[in-house]
């Protein structure tokens, strides 16, 4: 169901960009004319960043002249309105006001039409931000408990069950590979979605996930808290919650009005309930305010096809009938620095992947893979003045995997150090390289072995590596060829090791603008040694057809 709901968000994301996603259309939005100043004739602004004001060209026989205004920092999305103002004034490139200029003429620019990037902290937040985002995390529990508490004995908490759990302290706990690596991680985007709708980073928003997951686990359950719970509530909302929210960011557009501005809230609501509930709490859903402009390009795909799979199952071979196939792909940024600095902050660009199979009963379910920088920093590997510069960064990653089907199911999420490398041949040509080594948190996979746990899998830590190869060759396709490598000690569960990974390679042709075909093979394998027990093998291998639609 929450699959479903995420490529539902995903589809009515992709819906609302289509009316304001051309470069044309955000352009237009930027103030056309400062106004009247005497004798000097109508100025048309070149836009961009309202720290640096535009440099104004030649006007006939005129002065070079530059707008004239007081220095501010970009303002945070909760702060920056429609009516807010500042006055600009003429001036020459050395600070003169020439006689026939006056600045009392000159109109001021209305900020709430300047673009600005949603994803943005609030350059402001004080005391206030945080009360918004710790009462967003409670409510969003309290929330959670009542839907429970209709339905599930586990929620009749007291004041005994509080102070038992406590005492207790973490146990391992028995539920499905979903609940604890799917369920658990979206729990915690809510979490992160209060403080992030707050107007706080991704790092105070980490805080508070951390924190709704303590809540929850002592608080608002009748059994004892799961260290599991912890590792994938707070780990997975982090790398699940800023994905949707910068997804979220793409939807909202606060310039608009009418049924178009409705049709965009409810795809923000989708992706991100309680950004919502705290737009919600603040106005900002109804307010008139400036459109977003994200600094980075995004590329949407949507796939849907044909999955064929074989399997070799703990020794028992199949065939599958095929299954249809439904998928969404979205590359968030360019891998190019937008500072003087050559940093990148926290999911400034990443790679994330979503699909289904419907439609048959054997190999339903979804998956989920997301990998993306925490912090990096870049390396010119070539003129950094070039059209198609290339550049290599180094730095800190996380990343979230997630399969469900009734033949596979594994989870893991980890952070690390990785490596991403791009050679850029032309605007649609170019190599990407990617290397990631991570320590795993938590991770699962099924077997046919786990003790007495009640599961179907064992709980592991370990490490993972992690790499990719992107070639895009533009009308001629992209190749791609990636793997990922578990290897894991069973922490609870069958007493030993585990290994498994997944390989994927896919080919994509263009057909007619963004519409094209596809072609991905896929090899997901496994491979447990325990102490007590014999040692297990599995494979499966997936072959996929679809057509694709590119935004």
């Amino acid at each position: 169901m929450r699959v479903s709901l995420i490529l539902l968000g995903a589809q009515v994301s992709v819906a609302a960009l289509g009316l304001a996603r051309s470069a044309d259309a955000e352009e237009a939005r930027v103030p056309s004319v400062i106004g009247d100043v005497g004798a000097v004739p109508e100025v048309m602004p070149l836009g961009g960043d309202p720290k640096h004001q535009p440099e104004l060209s030649e006007l006939g026989g005129m002065p070079r002249l530059q707008l004239a205004a007081p220095d501010f920092a970009p303002s945070g999305y909760q702060q920056q309105k429609a009516g807010d103002s500042m006055a600009l004034s003429l001036a020459t490139a050395h600070g003169e006001t020439p006689h026939q200029t006056k600045a009392s003429l000159a109109k001021a620019i209305d900020l709430g039409l300047v673009p600005i990037d949603y994803n943005l902290p609030d350059p402001n937040r004080g005391a206030a931000n945080h009360f918004r985002a710790l009462g967003g995390v409670v409510f969003s529990n309290w929330v959670n408990w009542q839907f429970a508490w209709l339905f599930m004995d586990m929620a009749f908490v007291t004041s005994e069950s509080i102070a038992r759990n406590i005492k207790i302290g973490f146990i391992w706990d028995d539920n499905s590979l979903m609940t604890n690596f799917f369920r658990h991680p979206y729990q915690g985007t809510m979490y992160y979605h209060s403080a992030r709708g707050a107007g706080l980073s991704l790092w105070e928003s980490a805080l508070y996930t951390a924190f709704g997951s303590l809540q929850w686990e002592f608080m608002g359950e009748t059994h004892p808290a799961a260290p599991n719970d912890f590792y994938t509530t707070t780990l997975g909302g982090i790398g699940m919650g800023e994905m949707l929210y910068r997804l979220s960011s793409e939807v909202l557009d606060d310039s608009t009005s009418g049924g178009e501005r409705v049709w965009r809230e409810f795809g923000g609501a989708v992706l991100s309930p309680l950004r919502f509930f705290q737009r919600l709490t603040t106005g900002d859903a109804w307010a008139a305010g400036p459109p977003h402009k994200n600094p980075s390009p995004i590329e949407f795909e949507l796939d849907f096809g044909v999955d064929h799979v074989r399997s070799n199952d703990f020794g028992e071979l199949d065939d599958f009938d095929p299954s249809l196939l439904v998928g969404f792909e979205v590359s968030y940024g360019d891998r190019l620095p937008k500072n003087d600095a050559g940093t990148f902050g926290p999911y400034d660009f990443f790679d994330a992947s979503f699909s289904a199979a419907l439609l048959n009963s054997d190999l339903s379910g979804g998956r989920m893979f997301i990998h993306a920088p925490l912090h990096g920093w870049n390396q010119w590997l070539s003129e950094p003045d070039d059209p198609n510069p290339d550049n290599n960064i180094v730095g800190f990653s996380q990343a979230f995997d997630y399969a469900n089907s009734n033949l596979l199911e594994l989870g893991g999420t980890g952070v690390g150090i990785a490596d991403w490398a791009n050679w850029r041949f032309s605007k649609d040509t170019g190599l990407q390289l990617t290397a990631d080594a991570q320590w795993l948190a938590m991770s699962g996979a099924t077997s046919p072995f786990t003790h007495a746990s009640g599961r179907t899998y064992n709980f592991g830590m370990g490490m993972s590596g992690y790499l990719a190869a992107r070639l895009r060759l533009g009308k001629y396709g992209e190749f791609g060829l990636n793997g990922k490598q578990y290897v894991v000690t069973v922490v609870d569960g069958e007493e030993g090791g585990e290994l498994y990974g997944l390989i994927r390679a896919h080919y994509e042709i263009p057909i007619y603008k963004g519409l094209g075909l596809g072609f991905s093979p896929l090899w997901v394998y496994r491979y447990g040694a325990y102490k007590e027990v014999e040692n297990v093998r599995s494979d499966s291998f997936e072959t996929k057809t679809y057509v694709m639609w590119k935004i």
